[in-house]
């Protein structure tokens, strides 16, 4: 679908396979949402580390409430520090920040 850079100069990739075979069946919220899910890759609000899975990000790019009363585009992106690369696993809405986890990376 897309490789984009995130603030920390990694590069992100969305799979036509995760995007149509995954998000629009588990988060059918997410139709219409391709260019949220890019801005929170490329300027997220806040990046969190998972604190089950190390390797796991969480890029959350705010939206607003609206007529799903959800806040926040959340997407869970997989990284590899020695390549500089990371694909999206996941997305979907949220209505609040990650209640676990490391904050490393805001918006300033």
């Amino acid at each position: 679908m897309f490789v984009v850079t995130d603030p920390r100069q990694y590069q992100i990739r969305l799979t036509k396979a995760c995007w149509y075979n995954h998000i629009l069946i588990e988060h059918p919220e997410m139709k219409g949402r391709l260019d949220d899910v890019k801005r929170a890759i490329k300027i997220p609000d806040y990046i969190y580390q998972s604190k089950y899975k190390p390797s796991s990000h969480l890029y959350y790019y705010k939206i607003g409430r609206g007529l799903s009363k959800k806040e926040y585009v959340l997407v869970v992106i997989t990284i590899r520090h020695r390549t500089s690369k990371g694909y999206v696993q996941t997305a979907f809405l949220v209505d609040s920040l990650s209640k676990g986890g490391n904050l490393i990376w805001k918006k300033r």
